[in-house]
């Protein structure tokens, strides 16, 4: 079963969004259940109390009384939510504002008829995908299995790894070259001898060291410092001056 938001303070429009999610998942057998919000305050009490009950997919709407999309997503992220977010919105002037909250994608509300099943089974086949990608560390006793979109950035020295999470952190030995062989292509880059990040973590850039969205500080290398820099612009080219 997936478990889908929508949130809007349109109910006309999350009628109209429901009845396509629901045709659609017909259309390809997919098992769905959905919940409609008509407030950010809404679904943020919701998943306060049901945080148990994952919430896999969120539709969006970004500007909404009171509470906007991009404020409620981002209060969603800061509570742990990891699940995708899709931004409805009429104007891609938020994807600025928008970008340290990880949306997967901004749908147009004029073209939701069109993008609407594309983008949902795009964001279906990226669940499925974060279920494989992790790393399973050890470290004596006990077995840990990390998801690489948990991951911020790794500290490395010789075979000891330091994986920092939002929330958590967790060292282990381990043999690198396996460890960037599963990470390659991913979205992580080497910023300097010791340090690895996840780069849709990173919030600003600056002369010698990365900010992450953690308030962490990562040294960058005058050589990794290009590369790192194109890549990030070539992730989200509108959100970096």
């Amino acid at each position: 079963m997936v478990n889908i938001c929508l949130c809007d303070d349109n109910t006309v429009i999350l009628e109209k969004y429901e009845a396509s999610l629901k045709k659609t998942a017909e259309k390809y057998n997919l098992d769905i259940y959905i919940k409609i919000f008509t407030s950010g305050e809404e679904i943020i009490d919701y998943f306060e109390i049901f945080t148990e009950s994952h919430i896999d997919i969120i539709f969006m709407d970004i500007i909404m009384d009171r509470m906007n999309g991009v404020e409620t997503s981002r209060m969603l992220r800061e509570k742990g939510y990891k699940g995708e977010i899709i931004y409805l919105t009429s104007s891609r002037e938020f994807a600025v504002d928008a970008y340290d909250t990880f949306p997967f994608y901004y749908l147009m509300k004029s073209e939701y008829q069109k993008k609407l099943e594309e983008v949902f089974l795009q964001a279906m086949s990226r669940k499925k995908e974060k279920i494989k990608d992790g790393i399973l560390c050890k470290k004596g006793s006990v077995m840990k299995r990390i998801q690489l979109d948990d991951i911020q950035f790794m500290e490395v020295y010789g075979r000891n790894i330091i994986i920092h999470m939002q929330k958590d952190v967790f060292e282990f030995i381990a043999n690198m070259e396996i460890i960037e062989d599963k990470i390659r292509n991913k979205g992580f880059l080497r910023t300097s001898r010791s340090y690895i990040v996840n780069l849709k973590y990173v919030k600003n850039i600056m002369k010698n060291k990365l900010e992450m969205y953690s308030g962490d500080m990562v040294p960058l290398s005058t050589k990794n410092s290009m590369a790192v820099k194109k890549e990030i612009l070539q992730m989200n080219p509108d959100s970096w001056n």
